[in-house]
């Protein structure tokens, strides 16, 4: 059984945090591009868009 922390961060954590998956994103979607990679790397790559939006709906809201 592994133990759960439960973070506590603010919303500029939450900022940066999204700041740091649209780098990602960004990073890796010129690299696939400039690669010519397939749909299986263009769908594993959506996980992490999906996220940094629901970060940015359901965490920070509003205030951006």
């Amino acid at each position: 059984m592994t133990d759960q922390y439960i973070a506590s961060l603010s919303k500029e954590d939450w900022k940066r945090i999204v700041f740091a998956l649209k780098s990602y994103v960004i990073t890796e979607e010129w690299s696939l591009s400039r690669d010519n990679h397939g749909d299986k790397e263009w769908q594993e790559l959506n996980v992490y868009e999906t996220l940094m939006k629901d970060i940015e709906l359901y965490v920070i809201g509003d205030d951006k």
